[in-house]
């Protein structure tokens, strides 16, 4: 009897074994191990693109005006203030640095397009405007060499060296005005000086303590140059043509595409994102409704590409630059003191321009622009 029942209960176990081994599709009976059919997952929900990192705080407007209290009005370029022709003329100045060699930059390509990891675009948009200036005064023979600065030094200048830990070291951003200051009285520094790789990391670090003791010196030999407020879009025009770049801190709100005349204009009708600076390179006033093309640094995909302009670039009519002017703050950068006229042709670089724009980067990025093409309105 008892012998029975251990073999009944023997069995009973042994059948709930061989059940949960075929549950499980184990192997512990000497079948081969299968994997379950996988389950179709739904696709991940869709997220909004992140917001791109500006930098400017909210109140640079109103410190820029006080600024400007120090410089009359205005801006001149000496020997040839407001001439009303530089209204039809082009001003690419971009284009010489085309011609040049730098550091990090060959000959036939153009600054390379920054992408700020940090609130730091004070310093990239300066950074570019100085550099873009150095190339003119290169390929006019008024220079030896253009060399590209390195933009945490600028950074840290302009929220600590000038302006005295604002804003504070648990904030991002700087301001022009400070940026414009630092520049005047402290020069730069270049990447080989510095002696480190850009990093966000490294821009908070130097904004929060401010840039080495030992850099502040070296950026001295570079001290010198001029910088002048532009109040009116006239003003940078006359710049423009003279070969002197700014930087401009605006509100940072594009919007629509449309094309013009062949090329892809941003206008500004979107939502305010916060205060941006970049750098505004060059005048068109050959292309319909008079265009200006600006610098950015979130990239060379950021915007839809122009013909012969520089990576991560964009277009903007007049208009959009007079409304620029009124609620943001543009400084003109000249390599030595003051803005004296400059003959101004860079027709010569035209070759190069087109090289530039037959090179697999640039032809990768048009491909991936068609998608943004196509969004052009007529």
């Amino acid at each position: 009897m008892k012998l029975g029942r251990v073999i009944s209960a023997a069995l009973l176990a042994l059948v709930a074994l061989i059940a949960t081994a075929r549950m499980s599709c184990t192997v512990n009976i000497g079948l081969p191990q299968q994997s379950a059919p996988a389950v179709p997952q739904a696709p991940p929900a869709k997220s909004e693109k992140a917001p791109p990192l500006l930098g400017l705080p909210a109140d640079f407007k109103a410190k820029a005006d006080e600024a400007y209290k120090a410089f009359p009005a205005p801006f001149r370029i000496h020997g040839a203030a407001g001439d009303a022709a530089n209204r039809k003329k082009q001003a690419l100045l971009f284009k010489a640095e085309l011609a040049i060699e730098a550091p990090g930059k060959p000959k036939g390509e153009f600054f390379p397009c920054r992408f700020q990891q940090s609130s730091d675009c004070v310093s990239m948009g300066g950074a570019r405007a100085i550099f873009t200036t150095a190339a003119v005064q290169v390929v006019n023979g008024k220079a030896a060499a253009a060399v590209p600065p390195f933009e945490p030094h600028l950074y840290g200048l302009s929220r600590v060296t000038i302006g005295g830990g604002r804003p504070r070291c648990n904030q991002g951003g700087a301001y022009p005005d400070d940026l414009a200051a630092g520049f005047r009285r402290f020069g730069f520094v270049s990447y080989a000086e510095a002696g480190v790789p850009y990093s966000g990391r490294l821009a908070d670090q130097w904004g929060c303590q401010g840039p080495p003791r030992a850099l502040l010196e070296v950026g001295k030999a570079r001290a010198g140059g001029d910088v002048y407020p532009a109040r009116t879009t006239d003003e940078a025009i006359d710049g423009l043509c003279n070969g002197y770049a700014l930087t401009g801190g605006i509100e940072w709100r594009p919007g629509r595409v449309r094309e013009l005349n062949g090329y892809a204009i941003t206008q500004f009708d979107g939502r305010n994102l916060g205060g941006h600076q970049v750098a505004l390179v060059g005048y068109d006033g050959q292309a319909g409704e008079g265009q200006f093309i600006f610098a950015n640094s979130h990239g060379a995909d950021a915007h839809p590409t122009n013909p012969g302009d520089p990576p991560g670039s964009f277009r903007v009519t007049r208009a959009t630059l007079d409304w620029m002017m009124e609620t943001g703050t543009f400084w003109v950068f000249s390599s030595v003191p003051g803005f004296p006229a400059n003959e101004l042709d860079l027709s010569g670089l035209d070759d190069l321009v087109m090289r530039s724009a037959a090179t697999p980067a640039v032809a990768q990025r048009e491909k991936r622009n068609v998608v943004s093409k196509r969004l052009l309105a007529p």
